[in-house]
């Protein structure tokens, strides 16, 4: 009779693979943290270029000037989207007809100031070339800055470009 050849794992090697793999673990949890708070911050950015682009969009369809107005907090911050006057965004009654946006929809993203902006019906321009600055828990900014025209354009940090501001 011949020796048949073993295949597969013992128990030496399992071990030694399984400590391999909890020290590879262990080492990039903290980054992948950090990337998970990034796109965080990166969807919070662009929801909040999307409803900019509806306000100015809307000012222009209903002539009449619109309003981006945020509700700063490290945990409780919104913002809401309306046209004619300006709306809050922490009323329980839908002011904000356009859009709406709570911190519970955006983790790890804080808002830290109050701001309002202002879309002109006319040709959509804003009133100032206002900025609004989110952050994540981990320290990353990205700041949407409104050029000439009214549009949001994002930078910082967390932007897709990480284009400094």
């Amino acid at each position: 009779m011949t020796p048949r050849s073993l295949r597969g794992f013992n128990l030496l090697e399992m071990g030694v693979t399984l400590a391999v793999l909890a020290v590879l673990i262990t080492l990039a949890a903290p980054t992948y943290n950090r990337y998970q708070q990034r796109q965080q911050l990166r969807l919070a950015g662009d929801a909040l270029a999307r409803d900019a682009l509806a306000a100015r969009e809307a000012a222009i369809a209903q002539g009449r000037p619109a309003f981006l107005v945020l509700k700063g907090g490290e945990t409780n911050w919104c913002w809401g989207v309306s046209v004619a006057a300006p709306c809050d965004c922490r009323q329980a009654v839908r002011a904000c007809r356009i859009a709406t946006h709570h911190a519970q929809e955006h983790r790890n993203v804080q808002v830290r100031r109050d701001q309002q902006l202002e879309w002109n019906p006319s040709l959509g321009h804003s009133g100032s070339l206002g900025q609004i600055t989110l952050t994540s828990t981990s320290g990353e900014s990205l700041t949407l800055k409104l050029d000439a025209q009214g549009r949001p354009n994002a930078c910082g940090s967390a932007s897709r470009t990480a284009t400094p501001c």
